[in-house]
């Protein structure tokens, strides 16, 4: 496994020539994580702790040489949903990018979060709230799509919980390629791992994974180490 977790911790590479109506940095005092900083996809994401005034985010960016930011979209301090980027540069045209910064704020027991037509994931949900996407893909709203390396997801809840149970599938074909991990925390520094799926252990569509866990742990994270061709999904996750 990658212990040196990937966590899209993405230092601008030839992107920056291929695209000039870019971030060439972003950082948020205060985060928890490595800023996700995607160019291709026009994205920025972090995660902050429950302590960071969400409303009042102290950061700090830099943008290609040659590209403006629209008057109209300015990024701003207040971070209780994404932000949408205009940015422009002459030789490219325009680009809309989204400006993410997740709040964490420990939920209560038990914890229960599933997502479906009736429940769709929306990354306008306004922070702070119990879970934290990082780099997964907010287009597909009826579960938690993994499709890239890097890509993760964050619970945090009260200490004292006992069990922890969820839905975990790779899509076709049926047998993991790759490796997928699920880890536990008690201070978001230190991980401990609860299962990790790959071609010698896969997952089994439709199954229910449970995990004991120990009193002391507050956080838990699933994360696509390594990916070969295939998207993982997560749902109905259950904390108590």
């Amino acid at each position: 496994m990658k212990k040196a977790i990937i966590l899209f911790a993405i230092v601008l590479s030839t992107s920056t020539f291929t695209f000039s109506q870019v971030f060439t940095s972003f950082s948020v005092k205060g985060s928890l994580i490595e800023t996700l900083l995607k160019n291709s996809a026009g994205k920025i994401e972090t995660i902050v702790d429950e302590t960071v005034d969400i409303k009042n985010v102290e950061f700090k960016y830099k943008l290609n040489t040659g590209t403006t930011m629209s008057d109209s979209t300015p990024v701003i301090k207040d971070f209780t949903k994404p932000q949408n980027i205009n940015l422009s540069n002459p030789n490219e045209g325009n680009k809309t990018w989204q400006v993410i910064v997740n709040q964490l704020k420990t939920a209560t027991l038990p914890f229960s979060l599933s997502f479906s037509k009736s429940n769709p994931l929306d990354v306008n949900t306004p922070n702070p709230k119990g879970w934290s996407g990082y780099g997964i893909d907010y287009k597909r709203t009826d579960a938690l799509y993994f499709g890239d390396e890097g890509v993760s997801f964050y619970i945090t809840f009260n200490t004292g919980a006992k069990e922890l149970s969820y839905n975990l599938a790779v899509l076709a074909p049926d047998a993991i390629a790759g490796e997928f991990a699920v880890e536990c925390s008690a201070d978001f520094k230190k991980w401990s791992t609860l299962a990790s799926y790959n071609s010698a252990n896969s997952m089994i569509k439709n199954n229910v994974y449970t995990h004991a866990l120990k009193s002391d742990v507050k956080f838990v994270r699933w994360v696509y180490y390594t990916r070969v061709k295939q998207n993982v999904t997560l749902n109905n996750i259950n904390v108590k």
